[in-house]
């Protein structure tokens, strides 16, 4: 081998070894649960249960008897979680999860990528493995890897009510400070594809559906002009979007059932800029999740900015 050709390997060596190091990125397969504080669990998980028709799959208790957690079951793969504030009047969403086959796959890669995670995963009681991290949007993200194990796997084919107004949390939407950091990291690090843009005026994006990549689940990133938003935008912003098929059938059904009185009271159907019908309703305390339609109206995906 030449001089040339040996200095030329050595150029090309640090790049191949990095290649070769560096991990792949693990399927992330869906969005698997909202982790919401509550000023009072009982009220919160009544009003799901009762009026919206989701059991209660998990439980656990503090010491002294108190709620520590209650899961309510979506389904296999989703839960909505309530906690105990910790703060009143503070910001609603405690943290918010995503599914991937391989948590402990996921932590290397984004410790590869620079990103702060912790030195290791955890298996939880849940019967799920496990890291949190902070995303660069400032929100709490856990990553969760599905077990037959622990309660998870206790209950599965358990707690599916018929009563359920939907079985699948389509999307879930959180304010987010720095749009350029959030789609760098979802898009550009975990992959995440960009479904639809828009907002509320004509050429201005103020809303963005992320798919997940290898799932049918998505978030949504909410910007905003005000750099320090107000309790009520972070309640509007921070949300959960439940699929149904037809709301029409949907509001029949909830019609027949009691409105409970310490609840907001819910908005008017209306038509989203994608062209998909939806309902705003809200928890005890404000947090907001909508009731929506899979499809636009006319089954023509709206134009995306």
């Amino acid at each position: 081998m030449s001089i040339k050709q040996i200095l030329l390997a050595a150029a090309f060596l640090p790049n191949m070894l990095s290649a070769q190091t560096t991990p792949e990125r693990p399927p992330i397969t869906g969005i698997a649960h909202a982790a919401i504080y509550c000023s009072d669990v009982d009220a919160t998980r009544n009003y799901l249960k009762d009026y919206f028709g989701f059991d209660e799959s998990i439980k656990y208790d503090n010491p002294d008897g108190s709620t520590k957690l209650s899961a309510l079951k979506i389904n296999e793969r989703q839960i909505i979680e309530l906690f105990p504030e910790k703060e009143a009047d503070s910001d609603r969403l405690l943290h918010y999860a995503i599914e991937t086959t391989d948590a402990e796959g996921m932590r290397r890669y984004l410790k590869a990528n620079g990103y702060d995670v912790p030195d290791k995963v955890d298996k939880i009681d849940m019967g799920i493995i496990n890291f949190f991290m902070t995303d660069p949007t400032g929100h709490l993200l856990e990553f969760v890897q599905y077990t037959d194990d622990g309660d998870f796997g206790r209950t599965r084919g358990l707690y599916l009510s018929n009563a359920r107004v939907s079985n699948h949390m389509s999307h879930l939407g959180f304010y987010v400070p720095d749009r350029e950091k959030a789609e760098d990291f979802f898009c550009n690090t975990l992959g995440f594809l960009s479904e639809w843009k828009g907002g509320p005026e004509p050429g201005k994006v103020q809303w963005i559906l992320l798919r997940t990549p290898e799932g049918d689940d998505a978030i949504e990133l909410i910007l905003s002009d005000n750099e320090t938003p107000s309790k009520e935008e972070l309640l509007f912003d921070n949300h959960i979007c439940l699929e149904v098929i037809n709301l029409e059938n949907t509001l029949e059904t909830l019609s027949k059932r009691e409105f409970p009185d310490n609840v907001p009271v819910p908005g008017k159907l209306s038509l989203t800029k994608s062209k998909i019908r939806m309902i705003n309703y809200a928890l005890p305390d404000g947090t907001r999740f909508e009731l929506m339609e899979e499809q636009p109206y006319d089954n023509i995906k709206a134009e995306s900015l």
